[in-house]
């Protein structure tokens, strides 16, 4: 069983289902939207509705054969637990419906332990379950979906994931929570402040940075191993660093991006791992980059494929000027849904790993 998120419809046809819940008997049953009107003026019962129908007020349990109408002008979360029920809970008022062996939210398969944030801009969404394709939803506005991120925890210590924010579009940035271990990447400077866009990859939104960017420390990064992956899709054919540090000296000035209009790099002012990629379009186009450095030496890898590499181990001596947005100072151009760092070593299928986990969450390949 499957929510799929539908195209928003203000004004519905005559021939549109809505699912309610009878005023009197309280079951949950369907009618078109026409016998909907006629008995909303007329008082007469059509569709196996009664006219006595009502919002959904008190907790109830959906199954397969349920239908029902729920509204809600707060956001809802759906958390699933390890028995397998989904619990879809209104955050004000405390309203709930209870979904046994939900699996999927548009076609992402969901895991024990995953949350999924269903975020109403306006006041209503169906629930609906057909049984050709199980269960789907028609909002009244388009929703946001956080599709499950379970990223894998071991040595995780920066997250920046732009859904956290939950900003209204076009906000300023003064912080970006970091939801690992707190090393926020601020900026006071109103004129430097990245701005929260609301679906930029897919559902999903991102942080737009545009001559903008965040400090932040990764001091962390000091004589350790490292993976860092990025969400991200570009705006410009310069030169375009989207996480590093504004330092100097060998080994001292991590810059992870794009290093010219067909080259990506993971550079650390020395011992530079560069490719030649495509050249900037002018198209807008998702990438999912993981930049390792291990025992194996330095690697590039964009969308789950490895496509550069070579032996050098040497880490980093020195983590001062961290950015987010910019490196070298040399500041990012594009949107930025995601970047996260793991200290240690990874292997090549754990990098995979990482990648699949983003993956099912951004649905980009």
């Amino acid at each position: 069983m499957q929510i799929k998120q539908f195209t928003a419809k203000e004004n519905r046809a005559n021939a549109d289902f809505l699912l309610l819940q009878d005023g009197v008997d309280s079951q949950y049953k369907h009618i078109t939207v026409g016998n909907f009107l006629k008995d909303l003026s007329t008082g007469n019962q059509s569709g196996d509705v009664s006219s006595n129908w009502q919002i959904i007020n008190a907790d109830f349990s959906l199954s397969a054969g349920d239908k029902g109408l729920i509204y809600s002008p707060q956001d809802i979360a759906l958390t699933l637990p390890a028995t397998g029920e989904i619990e879809l809970k209104r955050k004000s008022p405390t309203n709930k419906v209870n979904l046994t062996n939900l699996t999927k939210i548009n076609d992402i398969t969901l895991t024990a332990g995953s949350e999924v944030l269903l975020a109403f801009s306006k006041y209503a969404t169906k629930l609906i379950y057909d049984s050709a394709v199980g269960w789907f939803s028609i909002p009244m506005e388009d929703i946001i979906i956080k599709r499950p991120l379970s990223l894998p925890s071991a040595n995780l210590i920066q997250k920046f994931y732009a859904f956290d924010l939950a900003l209204a579009d076009n906000t300023k940035i003064a912080t970006w929570v970091d939801t690992a271990s707190g090393l926020n990447a601020t900026q006071s400077d109103t004129n430097q402040q990245p701005i929260y866009k609301t679906n930029i990859f897919d559902a999903l939104p991102a942080v737009s940075f545009n001559s903008s960017y965040l400090n932040t420390d990764l001091s962390y990064l000091v004589n350790q191993p490292y993976t860092i992956a990025v969400v991200e899709s570009r705006s410009t054919s310069n030169q375009a660093y989207f996480f590093g540090m504004d330092s100097s000296g060998g080994n001292q000035g991590l810059h992870v991006g794009y290093r010219g209009n067909s080259e990506i790099t993971l550079a650390q002012y020395s011992n530079d791992l560069n490719f030649g990629i495509e050249a900037y379009t002018n198209a807008f186009k998702s990438n999912i980059w993981i930049f390792s450095n291990s025992s194996r030496g330095k690697e590039i890898w964009r969308n789950g494929i490895k496509i550069a590499s070579n032996s050098n181990t040497d880490n980093l001596t020195a983590g001062n000027n961290g950015r987010v947005g910019r490196a070298q100072n040399n500041n990012y151009q594009g949107y930025i849904g995601l970047i996260t760092t793991w200290i240690g070593q990874k292997s090549t299928t754990e990098i995979q790993d990482i990648f699949t986990a983003i993956n099912n969450t951004f649905a980009i390949y």
